[in-house]
């Protein structure tokens, strides 16, 4: 890449996560640089370029659609090739990767900062994105033999044609207040009374989504067209806002009619509510004929809920019922349920408009083997007790009538919880001349909607296969509250060795992903996805052909000033193992270093002839059986692989390392009960098994105050399982863990609820699934509550992924890596 226009890509959000690209995000744009070069005895026959971008903390994406490619006749063909192409990436073709790297810079924030949705969404928050080119080619000769590598530039002036391109996520503005409903009800109409006037009441409810909204106006409407006068109401904290009004009504009419609120200076209307009335045309004096108020309904709706048995149960219920008016009346409606009076409320009516009554019931699950049980509710209507009956002022009028009804309230499931997946494409490495995916990650992201507790199983199938395709089944327990959210991550392996050849064109495949939540051993939610994962042509920005192999010249062995006390000998913890070689000519290629016959580390080298090249690792040694004479030997090997995966280079040694006997010097004259120790200090405590400290004299007893000296042996160089082991130490002492990832050349501090932060005595394991984003990790192990870093001791390790033991992955020719077997690993 020679030249990169400036580019901000703005990203819109909602409050919960990120929405779309918007629209004045600008294309990306710029120029990039080919070079290739087929040497002295191949030509170049065709080749493909393309651009790619990857942002930080996310996988890098390209565009091989957005490409130029030659296909030179063979007349045409030349040995070397020069390109420096404009190229432009629209907004269509980058906007969903933008949205995905603003939701997993959220998710982060949630999940490693304890960050809310609130605090996420409340400022602005940008990503850097780098802009890369891509490459894929077909050259005679040496070159088709032996790929080139691909080789990485860095240091230098700083290009001033490449500006920055940035994705901006931007903040969610606050939401204007509005009115997200209406209703409105017709409470009753007033006969025509002595003075022979009608009167309407009629009354309603709105809410707004946001709390205590103040002005909000609105008319009624009938359908004739008639408009009230204006209205207005305020919104509480709950958002709701409740309101009755009264009109008079013209005597003689009688019709059929509809009414509703409109908004003012709020967008809404409530549905249309029918109504009927009649208001008489003389006034009737007083009423001959008074009848008692008559019960229309009685029913219940769940008002609190708990948890049994997994299930979601009312603990409590409210019990309603509406009585409606026939005339003049006054009394008493009692509620009751499974046979207890709940309440006992007053009531008067003035003609035939209807009243509501409503009371809470507590429901026991206590004793209960069903998951439901059935409730008597009661509803009875009495009149006005006698003045003089003589029966107290809790005694209740004649009962005039009432309702009897019998619930059956059930235990239900609980909501399921809000399920999505996503899905990226993994590390490549080479098969068949084409880059490959190894992994396609998935992550099944869950948001609870209410208590539950299941299952999540990923299942993963391979389309097409040459054999029975096996299904890769991951499985993750969980438990979740109403407004958590859990993430479950699972990296099947893409298996290319069984994919049918696909004539020139690279190979691919689909993989048919199903997620689904179990519980009580069924499937209650599911969701599914087909994952096309496709082989690219190897990148190589420049090109560097390696020829002539190097020659390992030196292995040394060199103890650490890491020590352990064992059986009173002073012995050393580990040891550093240093290799050698000499180039022979430009080379390229791996240094691979083992001891034991375990793997060490594996480093990249490209050296030209005279150029001395070197690959460090450290062993960790285990005393643990080893009787007089203290020693042990330790075999070492030197590896050089060239980028074809064949061996080239090799040097192996044996190295004896001994342990040493604390040297005492005459006791100290200042103290009697302190020994001066050349190097190091060792007291009585130390002959029961603990470190030896460096030092003498009265420093050397300060320093063992701080505890015994320790060493890290595990998790160090590369590993497959979460395993922390000590060497020295006290068998009950607690250490402060630390968890550190690789970025860009540091370590950057990691918090997991999933890691352990502390640990007793000398082992200890930790899930390797709760280091995510990275392959190279660092650990810090502390003496409980110390506050000095120099009683802390560090490892760095790498995370191997599945199948990569032993491999050298490397662009090549047909065919896997090469595996080697360190001495001693077995035959």
């Amino acid at each position: 890449m020679i030249e990169l226009d400036q580019a901000v890509i703005q990203v819109a959000s909602d409050g919960e996560r990120y929405t779309a690209v918007l629209n004045s995000s600008p294309p990306i744009t710029g120029v990039m640089r080919m070079t290739l070069n087929a040497h002295r005895d191949g030509f170049v026959r065709r080749w493909k370029l393309w651009s790619s971008i990857q942002a930080e903390n996310m996988p890098k994406e390209q565009f091989p659609d957005l490409n130029y490619s030659k296909n030179y006749k063979l007349s045409e063909r030349i040995k070397k090739v020069r390109r420096e192409l404009p190229f432009s990436i629209p907004r269509q073709a980058y906007k969903a990767y933008a949205e995905e790297a603003c939701n997993e810079l959220a998710k982060d924030l949630q999940l490693l900062h304890g960050k809310t949705d609130a605090e996420i969404f409340a400022e602005d928050r940008s990503i850097a994105v780098e802009a890369g080119a891509e490459v894929s080619w077909d050259m005679s000769g040496i070159a088709e033999a032996n790929p080139p590598l691909t080789e990485v530039s860095g240091g230098g002036q700083p290009n001033p044609k490449i500006k920055t391109v940035t994705i901006l996520c931007l903040k969610t503005p606050p939401a204007p207040p509005k009115v997200n409903g209406a209703a409105v009800f017709v409470q009753g109409i007033d006969p025509v009374n002595s003075q022979g006037n009608c009167r309407m009441r009629l009354g309603g409810s709105l809410i707004s989504n946001l709390p205590n909204v103040d002005g909000i106006s609105f008319r009624y409407v009938d359908d004739k067209g008639n408009q009230s006068d204006l209205k207005t109401v305020n919104t509480g904290a709950d958002r709701w806002a409740s309101f009755e009004h009264e009109y008079p009504l013209n005597r003689g009419q009688k019709r059929d009619a509809k009414i509703r609120i409109v908004g003012e200076n709020f967008d809404f209307a409530s549905p249309w509510k029918d109504f009927e009335y009649e208001c008489e045309d003389k006034p009737i004096g007083s009423l001959t004929t008074e009848l008692p108020p008559e019960a229309t309904s009685l029913n219940y709706f769940v008002k609190e809920e708990v948890v049994r048995h997994g299930m979601v149960c009312p603990s409590a219920i409210t019990v309603f019922g509406v009585v409606k008016g026939r005339g003049g009346s006054s009394g008493t409606v009692t509620l009751g349920a499974d046979g207890n009076q709940i309440a006992e409320k007053p009531f008067k009516f003035i003609g035939d408009e209807s009243k509501s009554f409503a009371a809470q019931h507590q429901i026991s699950w206590k004793r209960k083997a069903r998951l439901k049980q059935d409730v008597p509710l009661t509803l009875r209507i009495h009149g006005l007790k006698p003045a003089d009956n003589g029966a107290g002022e809790n005694s209740l009028g004649p009962l005039q009538g009432g309702l009897q009804k019998m619930v059956t309230v059930e235990c239900r499931e609980p909501a399921l919880p809000e399920l999505t997946l996503s899905v990226r494409v993994g590390e490549r490495k080479l098969y068949q001349g084409y880059m490959c995916p190894e992994s396609v990650p998935l992550r099944a992201s869950l948001r609870g909607q209410e208590d539950f507790d299941g299952r999540t199983t990923f299942i993963v199938r391979q389309q097409p296969s040459l054999f029975e395709a096996q299904s890769q089944v991951k499985e993750f327990n969980f438990a979740i509250t109403d407004g958590e959210r859990l993430l479950f991550d699972f990296a099947p392996e893409v298996r290319w060795s069984n994919v049918p050849q696909n004539g020139d064109a690279p190979p691919k495949q689909t993989l048919d992903v199903t997620v689904q939540i179990v519980r009580a051993g069924a499937v209650v939610d599911t969701t599914e996805r087909s994952v096309e994962v496709n082989c690219t042509g190897v990148s190589i920005p420049n090109v560097g052909i390696s020829f002539d192999p190097p020659k390992a010249i030196n292995l040394q062995v060199v103890p650490t000033t890491d020590e352990v006390l064992y059986q009173g000998q002073i012995c050393p913890a580990s040891v550093e193992v240093m290799g050698a070689f000499l180039g022979q000519g430009v080379a390229s290629g791996n240094a691979l270093l083992g001891a034991n016959g375990s793997f060490l580390t594996q480093e990249s080298f490209s050296i030209d002839d005279g150029d001395v090249g070197t690959v460090r690792g450290e062993h960790t040694l285990n005393w643990v059986g080893v009787e007089g004479p203290f020693q042990q030997d330790v075999d070492v090997v030197l590896h050089l692989i060239d980028p074809l995966g064949t061996e080239v280079g090799r040097l192996a040694k044996t190295q004896t390392i001994e342990c040493r006997k604390p040297q005492l010097a005459n006791a100290t004259r200042d103290r009697a009960d302190a020994l001066s120790i050349g190097n190091p200090s060792v007291t009585h405590g130390q002959q029961a098994g603990k470190p030896a400290t460096p030092g003498n004299g009265a420093a050397a007893q300060l320093a063992l105050q701080a505890g015994p000296a320790f060493a890290v042996q595990a998790p160090k160089g590369q590993v497959r399982e979460g395993r922390i082991q000590l060497s020295g130490g006290a068998a009950n002492a607690k250490y402060d863990l630390r968890f550190y990832r690789g970025d860009k050349g540091g370590y950057r501090s990691v918090r997991s609820a999933q890691l352990p932060r502390q640990m007793t005595g000398r082992a200890a394991r930790f899930s390797l699934r709760a280091l995510s984003g990275g392959l190279d990790w660092r650990i810090e192990v502390c003496p409980a509550g110390s506050k000095s870093k120099a009683a802390c001791k560090t490892s760095d390790f790498r995370i191997l992924q599945s199948g990569s033991v032993g491999k050298v992955k490397t662009p090549g020719t047909q065919g896997d890596a090469k595996v080697f077997i360190m001495p001693g690993s077995g035959s």
